[in-house]
């Protein structure tokens, strides 16, 4: 995978959208994976679940619940994303907190994707401008970036 097709992916992510409100769970997961890159490829659920929480309840529009386990799981989908864990995901009834917690699942970037931005500060920084220009207002980015550890 090229340069090129990793920024295509990451800039049309799929997100749920009503009018112009835009769920930002998926960019938050990502931005915070990101600001993860030299430490880790897989992380925990167990591990991010309060931190996303927190970001989602400080960033995301106000919801009476918060799903964290949504973007975890979904981001497979846009091709970016992989799960490892004890057992498969093979339901959306297995889209749950708890689904993921026993077992003991762990979600990160796909490896030739993860090796790029690695590799890549510049592609890193450019997938960072996306999902910020595209997803969040200007007033609250440069403390997105310092949430997110960026």
């Amino acid at each position: 995978m090229n340069r090129e097709e990793i920024i295509y992916l990451f800039r049309y992510i799929k997100v749920w959208k009503r009018g112009d409100q835009k769920a930002v769970h998926k960019p938050l997961l990502i931005l915070y994976m990101l600001g993860k890159i030299n430490d880790t490829r897989m992380i925990a659920y167990k591990t991010i679940m309060e931190d996303l929480k927190d970001l989602l309840i400080k960033y995301g529009p106000t919801r009476q619940q918060v799903y964290t386990s949504f973007p975890f799981i979904r981001l497979v989908n846009d091709n970016i994303w992989e799960i490892q864990g004890s057992q498969s995901i093979n339901s959306l009834s297995d889209y749950n907190d708890q689904a993921l917690l026993d077992m003991d699942a762990k979600g990160g970037f796909k490896e030739e994707i993860y090796t790029e931005l690695k590799n890549s500060p510049g592609l890193k920084y450019q997938i960072e401008q996306i999902l910020l220009e595209h997803y969040f207002e200007p007033e609250v980015l440069e403390e997105i970036l310092l949430s997110v550890e960026l």
